[in-house]
């Protein structure tokens, strides 16, 4: 019997239970459905491009639907208003003979960027923005237009572009302030592979077939660079720049062309069919250079040429060049360089070779040039040669009038022994 009462209120109890948790909130509905899908404005908010020629008048963002072919007389896609993004999603834009440029911003804009695709064929220019500041360029191949690759104005940044064989402007110019990195020009027939104006950067560039390797305006820099077989010039730069790290190899007049004020650290150039570092290309009485760590082998004038006044070369390796090792002007100062076998093209050149007055030629080290291992120029050039030493050239020392030079010691041969004193001598070995 109590076995039969405490299953029934057991049961009960479960009862009670299931009514409660059953009876938990009100089954009607707070309103009427509402929608569970997305637009497509929502999914994709970006406006297709879907034939050309077409006109950006409204800011927002654009992509290509498939790749795209202009028609002769137009450009094939005008921006005429700021805060644009245009992504080629890895289409290409494409031009006929007569055509325009490929993408054209025809008046004053900011804030623009186009990216990931091809453009190529137009009838001028690859990309016209010089009306347009503060822009980007990202992962562009911008090949065989008529005139310029790519033509921007202030304050771009340029990322992993390859412009390659325009054929009556630069492959990539850049008008002041831009950053160019881990780009690539060549083949551009009539201007440099990559021009920037003033203030602008570049890092990580390689240019090579270009009428001009690379073209720097005033107070740029360039690091890990390189310019090779070039028309004329490798790297040629206006005042106050800094190269650092850069290369210019086979081009078909001087590899590296630097203004008055400019630093280069550490670079190389070699097998140019010019001098491999010219500081000359304005009067001397300019603020000097300095060239510090770099290697210059194998060109087919002279290895350095520092004319500007007060200039400093140091650190250096200047080898095999056709004509003189290192060539300077006035009151510069010849530090701690190796100048071995220059004169490869016939006697009479020198390792050091001193065209001014005032200059000191300090600790360097000058063997088997084809000419004397330092000379100095003209008489009464008050020139101070200290702790040099000399081997094996045409002739060691060919020292003018007026030169100040520490005393000159023949070392003995070899297992003689010698004692020397004088911590300024210069030396024969």
């Amino acid at each position: 019997m109590h076995r039969i009462v405490v299953c029934l209120a057991c049961c009960a109890g479960l009862l009670l239970g299931v009514t409660t948790a059953f009876s938990q909130g009100a089954l009607t509905p707070p309103g009427a459905p509402a929608p569970m899908m997305k637009t497509l404005d929502q999914i994709e908010p970006r406006i297709p491009i879907t034939n050309l020629p077409w006109t950006i008048s409204a800011a927002g963002s654009y992509y290509l639907t498939t790749n795209l072919v202009g028609v002769a007389g137009s450009n094939g896609i005008s921006i005429t208003v700021s805060d644009v993004t245009l992504d080629l999603r890895g289409f290409t834009l494409q031009g006929v003979s007569g055509s325009g440029s490929g993408i054209d911003v025809p008046s004053s804009v900011q804030n623009l960027k186009i990216a990931h695709g091809v453009i190529r064929d137009w009838g001028v220019d690859g990309i016209t923005a010089t009306n347009a500041d503060n822009g980007a360029l990202a992962d562009l191949r911008i090949c065989n237009n008529a005139n310029a690759g790519a033509s921007v104005s202030r304050n771009w940044t340029v990322a992993a572009c390859q412009c390659d064989g325009n054929v009556a402007g630069w492959g990539l110019g850049a008008m002041a302030y831009a950053t160019i990195r881990d780009c690539t020009a060549s083949n551009n027939k009539s201007g440099a592979g990559i021009m920037a104006g003033a203030n602008s950067v570049l890092a990580d560039c390689a240019t090579f077939s270009n009428w001009v390797g690379i073209t720097l305006g005033p107070s740029c820099s360039a690091g890990r660079c390189s310019a090779g077989n070039n028309n004329l010039w490798g790297i040629m730069t206006s005042g106050s720049c800094i190269l650092e790290g850069c290369a210019a190899a086979f081009n078909g007049s001087n590899g590296i062309v630097v203004y008055p004020a400019c630093r280069l650290v550490n670079c190389t150039s070699m097998n140019n069919s010019g001098d491999g570092i010219n500081a000359g290309q304005a009067p001397e009485e300019t603020p000097g250079c300095k060239i510090s760590g770099c290697t210059v082998a194998w060109n087919e004038q002279n290895g350095i040429v520092v004319i500007y006044t007060g200039s400093i070369v140091e650190n250096c390796v200047a080898c095999r060049n056709s004509l003189d090792g290192i060539q300077v002007g006035s009151r510069c100062l010849i530090l701690l360089n190796s100048c071995d076998s220059n004169g490869q093209s016939g006697p009479g050149w020198a390792g050091i070779r001193i065209l001014g007055t005032n200059c000191r030629i300090d600790g360097n080290s000058v063997m088997n040039n084809n000419g004397p291992g330092i000379f100095t120029g003209p008489v009464g050039n008050a020139c101070l040669i200290i702790r040099n030493t000399a081997h094996g050239n045409l002739a060691d020392y060919a020292l003018a009038g007026g030169t100040l030079n520490a005393q000159i010691i023949n070392v003995p041969v070899l297992g003689a022994g010698f004692i020397n004193t004088d911590p300024t001598a210069n030396f024969i070995h």
